[in-house]
């Protein structure tokens, strides 16, 4: 923390318990409904985002910022430390409050992230470090937030024979529509194997593909949301049915689109059929799935959470979907899990 904010933040001795330090929504969002922000000249601030940035992806700083500048100037309002765990809990309410209905769960957890992260560049205690407050968080998100939105629904196989059937039908018109075909094929077939976000599925470039010793395949994901600096290897499983084969269908839309080298995967494909150069927009994944029938319950995120339930479904063990998802944990790996088959996910499935 930066000496002359150090000087101004000074610690309070009042948190006892589970003690909430009142904070108004007026001291949190001014008039026009904006968070309160510090002033420009305010260098400590600017300097304490820069050095949380370092870890952290441009869009989540840009997300976490309004909320830490709210903080911040709350926590100079009041003289006290980033780390006072009452005025924490005061600022969470307080956000809280200001929504016109009960806020969403994941609007709570951004803010706790975001001061978690803060904290976290400058070598400070986050309140979220302390189990009660760990403990009064969870009771808060159960009482005083509405519930989370409904999840999207999960790709599984059934929605992939849909989208090979759908691609089969362009790529017989020829064309520009032949082109789609190929490419939408190759781009769901991929996203679904992998288990890929919508950011990493449009980000592919063909040297990202590598063949293994073993004549395997493996993709390289050089950034993601959970690894800032650092390869990330994912296996492609090798399908059962050619039909649902990854490397089947790159091929055939590298073979048709004539792409080489270490260029964007998935492009643009214009009337004419010509490609454009840059890789398609993360928005387009969702235009894609709807294209091919996957509307209403569907999104980009259902090619994750499609490989996660139907790995689940086809009996693979916890540990080797997280081999290909990345996530840090099984929880998370129960939270992409949807229940679509209750005889074989249920109860029932135990007898």
């Amino acid at each position: 923390m930066i000496a002359s904010s150090m000087a101004r933040l000074v610690k309070t001795d009042n948190l006892a318990g589970a003690a909430v330090t009142a904070v108004a929504v007026e001291e949190v969002y001014a008039e026009d409904g904006r968070l309160i922000q510090p002033e420009s000249s305010d260098r400590d601030f600017s300097r304490a985002i820069a050095k949380m940035a370092r870890g952290l992806k441009p869009r989540t700083v840009s997300t976490y910022k309004p909320y830490l500048g709210a903080y911040w100037q709350l926590c100079l309002a009041h003289q006290t430390q980033l780390e006072d765990e009452a005025l924490f809990r005061g600022f969470v309410l307080a956000v809280g409050r200001h929504a016109s209905k009960k806020p969403s769960a994941s609007t709570l957890q951004v803010v706790c992230s975001a001061v978690a992260a803060l904290l976290n560049a400058l070598s400070m205690r986050s309140p979220l470090h302390n189990p009660a407050t760990k403990h009064w968080l969870a009771a808060e998100m159960m009482t005083r937030t509405r519930r989370k939105p409904k999840r999207s629904d999960a790709i599984l196989t059934e929605q992939i024979n849909l989208v090979i059937e759908s691609t089969e039908s362009m790529i017989a018109a020829g064309g520009a529509l032949r082109m789609r075909g190929l490419r939408d094929r190759a781009l769901i077939i991929l996203g679904w194997t992998c288990a890929l976000r919508r950011s990493e599925l449009v980000s592919v470039h063909l040297s990202h593909l590598k063949q293994t010793r073993v004549k395997g395949w493996e993709l390289i994901i050089p950034e993601s949301k959970t690894s800032i600096g650092e390869d990330q290897v994912i296996p492609i499983i090798c399908a059962k049915s050619a039909r649902f084969d990854a490397i089947k269908a790159v091929e055939a839309w590298r073979a048709a689109s004539e792409i080489r080298g270490d260029t964007p995967l998935f492009r643009r494909v214009r009337r004419d059929g010509s490609l454009g150069d840059d890789q398609l927009n993360p928005t387009a994944v969702r235009d894609i799935l709807r294209a091919h029938g996957m509307r209403d319950g569907f999104s980009p995120h259902s090619l994750r959470s499609g490989f996660v339930t139907q790995a689940r479904l086809n009996g693979a063990a916890t540990h080797q979907i997280r081999v290909v998802t990345r996530h840090r944990s099984d929880m998370m790996v129960d939270v992409y899990t949807r229940q679509v088959d209750p005889d074989r996910q249920g109860p029932g499935a135990l007898a």
